[in-house]
């Protein structure tokens, strides 16, 4: 498997990924910075980009599709279903529990609302794209409009506990000490993930 982190910046360290079977076809998630990101695939040797995976509908991580668009022509959009119509490009929708199937990968959907209500973590091999959901040592704001606190500590209790403690982490934003991590590491050291109570994330999360 062909996986590869970009630190481009974007708005606030945002991080772009490519990932595929090979380079001979690959997704890109939550294009940014389309010049830097297209020089970059030409350093990479990826003949093709085919399809955009977008982890949630914040503008720092939809900014840039259109561009993209117009430089590659089309390609199919992935957003969480609760979010398409936060998109100005057609969009292929997803839900919680799909599989995408692109650049020769099978990438499995969870939807984990919390930071957004259309946010999303997508798993392909032993790697875990976590958006603005989970980061290294951290977790995503909620006091954002469309953010639920409550939503984010079912996702972050329920949801990332029945994965793979070995996936590797590659989150949304370079915030952390390291640019990526595992789960078992976050569940070890992460605070938010160590929480006795809905009531203490909470008070954590909204201090």
């Amino acid at each position: 498997m062909f996986f590869e982190q970009l630190s481009i910046g974007g708005f606030d360290k945002n991080f772009n990924y490519f990932l595929g079977k090979d380079t001979s076809e690959v997704c890109v998630v939550d294009p940014v910075n389309i010049d830097d990101l297209l020089e970059h695939a030409e350093c990479l040797e990826i003949d093709k980009i085919v399809a955009v995976l977008i982890t949630h509908s914040h503008f720092d991580h939809i900014s840039g599709i259109q561009d993209l668009i117009d430089a590659i022509g089309p390609v199919p959009v992935y957003i969480h279903e609760s979010g398409a119509k936060e998109l100005k490009v057609g969009c292929r929708t997803v839900k919680d529990g799909d599989v995408i199937n692109e650049a020769g990968l099978e990438i499995k959907v969870y939807h984990v609302p919390g930071h957004r209500f259309d946010s999303v973590m997508y798993e392909s091999g032993e790697n875990l794209v976590t958006g603005d959901t989970l980061f290294v040592g951290g977790c995503g704001r909620c006091d954002l409009p469309g953010s639920d606190v409550n939503a984010m500590y079912d996702s972050l209790y329920k949801v990332l506990p029945s994965l793979d403690k070995n996936l590797k982490v590659w989150p949304g934003h370079n915030y952390g000490k390291t640019p990526s991590s595992t789960l078992m590491k976050e569940f070890e050291s992460n605070k938010f993930l160590n929480c006795s109570s809905k009531k203490e994330f909470i008070s954590l999360r909204n201090d």
